[in-house]
C-alpha cells in the first residue's frame, strides 16, 4: 500500500516529518512527497547525516556530481533530484541567497 500517506505526529519534531508536513500543507501530490523525501534523505545521507541548514552550494554540487559520475543516474532523474533539493532550500528552509543559488534551476 504505497499510495497511502504515512501518518505524521500532530506536532512534528523530526526534520523529515516537518518536511513531509510542509509538503502536505501545500497540497502537493503524495507521489511528489515520496519522491522529494527520497532525494532529500539521499542528499543528507551522502553528507554523513549533516543537517541541510549547515550545507550549501558545494555540498549540492558534490552530491549531483556523485549522482552523475558514480551512480550513473539518468539526466531526468538528476533533474528530479535537483528539484527536490531546490524545493527543500527555497521553500522549506527559505534560503536561496546563501545556499544553493549557483546551481538552482530558473524560477
Amino acid at each position: 500500500m504505497d499510495d497511502i500517506p504515512k501518518l505524521l505526529p500532530a506536532h512534528p519534531v523530526r526534520f523529515m516529518d516537518r518536511f513531509r508536513a510542509f509538503i502536505r500543507a501545500r497540497q502537493m501530490a503524495y507521489r511528489t512527497e515520496k519522491t522529494y523525501c527520497i532525494w532529500v534523505r539521499d542528499f543528507i545521507r551522502f553528507h554523513n547525516k549533516r543537517h541541510p541548514e549547515s550545507m550549501g552550494t558545494p555540498e549540492v554540487d558534490a552530491w549531483l556530481s556523485h549522482l552523475a559520475n558514480e551512480r550513473s543516474v539518468a539526466i531526468n532523474t538528476q533533474k528530479t533530484a535537483l528539484n527536490a533539493v531546490v524545493f527543500l532550500y527555497r521553500q522549506f528552509i527559505g534560503r536561496e541567497e546563501n545556499g544553493v543559488k549557483s546551481c538552482l534551476l530558473p524560477h
